[in-house]
């Protein structure tokens, strides 16, 4: 079963019941996701679980965005620093 974002469109036909399963679970996770703070928004965070799905470390993917959430906040930081 696939937990990608309820929005997004696979293709595939799926019975009333797996859907409505696939959004509770990803409701479940997104609500996980605001707990921790992780400020992922639906779609963002969707793309993470179909990445995991594909089999994609999960720890690298952390790594990934927590990196680039340090870049984007050193850049922010600098446009401040500019004006």
């Amino acid at each position: 079963m696939s937990y990608t974002s309820p929005n997004s469109s696979s293709g595939l036909k799926s019975t009333d019941e797996e859907k409505l399963k696939r959004l509770e679970t990803f409701k479940i996770i997104k609500e996980m996701s605001d707990i921790l703070n992780t400020g992922l928004d639906s779609e963002a965070l969707g793309c993470c679980i179909k990445l995991c799905e594909d089999n994609v470390d999960a720890t690298a993917l952390a790594q990934v965005l927590k990196d680039w959430r340090t870049r984007r906040a050193d850049q922010d930081d600098l446009n401040l620093n500019k004006e």
